[in-house]
């Protein structure tokens, strides 16, 4: 497994969220465009091809990337428009119901169609 702190970056505006995520896989080849609320909606609205993603650092353990994204999201970014974190870095933010992780799958779905047409892929490759 491996975990990676992760930037995604507004083309238009430079509005920034921090992240962390673990995978089998190298991280841009995944399809995962984070989970927060603020970025989700603004991908949505706007589609992936509006964004830029990158790796900031890979960690061993889940737990090493936790601290790094601790130092990397502060009060000051949670607090700022530039950001579209609205948690603390260092922890899952919150625990979610399984109503919530349904709901979640859904929009993840209906983002990932989002990405093809017809047949193929849009935008940049990750």
């Amino acid at each position: 497994m491996r975990h990676y702190i992760y930037q995604i970056t507004n083309k238009a505006n430079d509005r920034r969220y921090i992240g962390i995520h673990s995978c089998n896989g190298e991280f841009l080849d995944s399809s995962y465009w984070g989970s927060g609320t603020a970025i989700g909606e603004a991908i949505d609205q706007l589609g992936t091809d509006a964004f830029h993603r990158e790796v900031l650092s890979e960690w061993p353990t889940r737990k090493e990337a936790f601290e790094e994204e601790k130092r990397l999201v502060t009060w000051g970014q949670v607090n700022s428009k530039r950001y579209y974190n609205r948690c603390l870095g260092g922890s899952d933010g919150y625990k979610r119901t399984l109503q919530q992780k349904k709901r979640m799958r859904g929009k993840m779905k209906r983002r990932k169609g989002q990405w093809k047409k017809n047949g193929h892929l849009t935008g940049e490759r990750w």
